[in-house]
Parts: structure tokens; sequence; C-alpha cells
């Protein structure tokens, strides 16, 4: 039971009659709308972030097969020493496979 009369009008309105739960449909309607919407920028958002991130990558990998210095790549990607250091010893090992796989 409602004990306050303003709360029960309300309640009513918008679950007993027909503009009123017309107007809580629009309502939620309008609120999903703006939900899906702010949900695809972040989607979009963290997709730009993605793809600035792989495209510094590929770049850090071809600086590697031209002989860069680690540190210079580092600086010019703004891809963490660490990260360089590794994308480093990955290049190596996948040169070492194609060698062997080109000399059996």
């Amino acid at each position: 039971k409602i004990h306050y009369k303003e709360l029960a009008n309300r309640v009513d309105y918008f679950k007993g009659k027909e503009q009123g739960v017309s107007a809580m449909c629009d309502l939620m309607e309008n609120f999903l709308a703006k939900r899906e919407a702010k949900a695809l920028e972040e989607g979009r958002v963290e997709g730009r972030i993605e793809g600035l991130e792989t495209g510094r990558i590929i770049i850090a990998r071809k600086m590697l097969r031209e002989d860069f210095d680690l540190e210079a790549i580092s600086r010019m990607t703004e891809l963490p020493l660490d990260e360089v250091r590794r994308l480093s010893l990955d290049c190596e090992e996948n040169h070492k496979r194609k060698s062997d796989y080109h000399n059996v």
C-alpha cells in the first residue's frame, strides 16, 4: 500500500492510464537510445585507440627491419621501450624461422 498520495497518483498515472503508459514507454525508449548511442561512441573511441596502437606496432616492426636503434623507435612510435624490445625479439625469431626454413 502506498502511503503518499502524490506518489500513488503518479504510479497510477504511469501504470493505469494509457497516456501514462505511453509516456513511460517513450521515456524508456529515449533512455535506451541514449545508452545505445553512448555505447557506440565508446566503441568507436576504443576502436580508434586500438587502430593507433596497431599502427605504431606496424611502424616499429618496419623500423626494426631497417635496423633503427631501439630507443629511437620507442621515442618515435611512443611505444614503451620494453614493448619495442619484445617486438625486436619477435622479429629476430621470425627471421631465424625463415632462415631455417630456407636452409632445409
